[in-house]
């Protein structure tokens, strides 16, 4: 059902939009079940691969627990690509 793939979306964005934010990125856009992420872009940001290095493992660390709690035959189960 829509209402259930919008609820998994929000929850997934809901977990690593903080991580995104507290790295320093910038969303520049989010398409279905992938968030594209600015570092350097708004802001200088030297330490730019530091941060988007950062704010990956981070989006894993987050997502991991709702990864392990979907079975992988489930409808909306979570992988990393």
């Amino acid at each position: 059902q829509p209402t259930e793939v919008i609820a998994r979306l929000n929850e997934f964005w809901g977990t690593v939009v903080p991580v995104i934010d507290e790295a320093g990125g910038s969303i520049e856009q989010f398409a279905g079940d992938g968030v594209l992420v600015l570092f350097n872009g708004l802001v200088d940001q030297p330490d730019h691969a530091q941060r988007g290095a950062r704010c990956a493992l981070g989006v894993l660390r987050v997502t991991a627990p709702i990864a392990r709690s979907r079975s992988p035959r489930a409808i909306f189960p979570l992988t990393h690509g």
